[in-house]
């Protein structure tokens, strides 16, 4: 059975959850405090469900699934990386 370990789970809900903030600053939407928590909760859920439901496809179709949803954990995280760099980098 495919499963992420607990490390790579947190390591992909802290990435996801800052891309979905990187995200919504394009659109001038502010996520801060109660918000950014609901967020993380529903990513690090995702991940949960992902993992329960990868088992109900046939092994042939589980390879792309796979690949599709690392596709977008890569492209959550790169903005995640991006706007976490931006943070931390001084003015």
């Amino acid at each position: 059975m495919f499963e992420f370990p607990i490390e790579i789970v947190a390591l992909l809900t802290f990435l996801m959850t800052q891309g979905v903030k990187g995200l919504l600053d394009l659109f001038d939407k502010d996520m801060t405090g109660f918000t950014s928590a609901l967020v993380a909760v529903a990513v690090a859920s995702l991940l949960s469900f992902f993992v329960g439901v990868i088992g109900i496809f046939p092994i042939e179709a589980q390879e792309g699934i796979i690949a599709a949803v690392q596709l977008i954990g890569v492209i959550l995280g790169g903005f995640g990386i991006h706007k976490t760099y931006k943070g931390l980098s001084p003015s």
